[in-house]
């Protein structure tokens, strides 16, 4: 019986490379790239549920004599396709990268093709939950059109500021978003984030009574300041919002920074988390002081451009924000060291942006 079977494929298969007979022609692919294939209806319809309904009376068309049949990538056989998918994803990782576009669109409208669905999808971590389910949909649905807000170029929303300029506000949102990089991004993109100014202390004031005042129960902000007489900038992000409640507030998800704006030299930057078990000590809340970091971290008590005013302590974060221009010391408390003054000062409401508004 195993030498009948084998003779029989021989046989089936000099019959396909000969094409005498054959009733079907399958092209592939546009001019002038396309390539013309003979085939027998039979044997396709027995191997293959897609032509058993191709080549129904409903689906097919005639030319002269013969069955014309355009197809493209919905041809394949099952065990053809599962030895494609291996090879795609064992040696052609990288054209399928390059041709990202064209095989998404491709696998995603093949059942059969699940291991190619599964390499792709992880992209879906990129794209807003609702953007990715109305392109499937978009892919499956017949007719469906995408929101036009989908079709708009990226606008690119930085900061007003003039402490710093937009690219540091694309790391910042990096930071924001949980990101640990300190590299300054060569092209921020589009953010996620609008950052609206609430105080800044050369148009404001430097009080802590006009800060509680315009920045009080704003839900998460970014504080700036700008060292006196130096190139460097110093800050911290709050989740929550600031408030007069003179208590320590428990967050696990603030930061300080602080980076040069020397930009005759390279960019230097420090991201300090809060660490876990001082994450009760993350805010101090405090209607006598202005924005307050840890237990001693970043404090900026009242009248912020005034010497002393100021002072950097590592205590409840990972990272010093102030080494860059002093010595850590509890002597700070003392008006020694680790204390300093501010040029200026801003305070900018941290605004997560809908997909509709970007």
């Amino acid at each position: 019986m195993y030498e009948f079977l084998t003779s029989l494929a021989i046989d089936f298969a000099n019959l396909l490379d000969v094409g005498d007979d054959h009733n079907v022609l399958i092209n592939v692919g546009q001019d002038p790239h396309r390539q013309s294939f003979k085939a027998h209806s039979v044997v396709l319809r027995a191997r293959s549920p897609y032509f058993k309904t191709a080549l129904s009376n409903d689906w097919i068309r005639k030319e002269g004599s013969m069955t014309l049949l355009i197809a493209s990538d919905e041809l394949l056989l099952s065990e053809l396709q599962e030895y494609i998918q291996e090879y795609l994803l064992t040696n052609k990782s990288n054209w399928l990268h390059q041709n990202f576009a064209l095989v998404h669109q491709t696998v995603f409208q093949l059942d059969s093709s699940k291991d190619l669905q599964e390499f792709f999808r992880p992209f879906k971590k990129i794209l807003p939950k609702e953007l990715y389910e109305d392109l499937k949909r978009y892919h499956f649905q017949a007719g469906m059109q995408l929101k036009p807000e989908y079709l708009q170029a990226p606008r690119y929303k930085g900061i007003k500021s003039t402490i710093i300029e937009k690219p540091h506000s694309a790391l910042i949102a990096y930071w924001i978003d949980g990101g640990d990089n300190t590299s300054l991004p060569s092209y921020p993109g589009e953010l996620q984030y609008e950052f609206k100014l609430l105080v800044r202390g050369s148009r404001d004031g430097f009080s802590a009574a006009t800060f509680h005042d315009r920045c009080d129960n704003q839900g998460p902000t970014i504080t700036l300041l700008k060292v006196n007489n130096s190139k460097h900038v110093i800050g911290g992000y709050n989740p929550l919002s600031w408030g007069s409640t003179n208590t320590w507030r428990y967050t696990r998800d603030s930061f300080i920074c602080q980076f040069n704006i020397d930009y005759k030299k390279k960019m230097v930057a420090k991201l300090g988390r809060v660490i876990p078990a001082c994450s009760q000590y993350a805010i101090s809340d405090s209607q006598y002081n202005g924005p307050c970091f840890g237990d001693g971290d970043l404090w900026i008590t009242d009248d912020f451009n005034l010497a002393g005013n100021c002072s950097c302590n590592k205590e409840s974060y990972e990272q010093s924000v102030g080494d860059m221009f002093h010595r850590e010391s509890w002597d700070s408390w003392n008006g020694k060291n680790g204390t300093f003054a501010v040029d200026d000062y801003e305070v900018f409401q941290v605004v997560k942006l809908r997909l509709s508004d970007q």
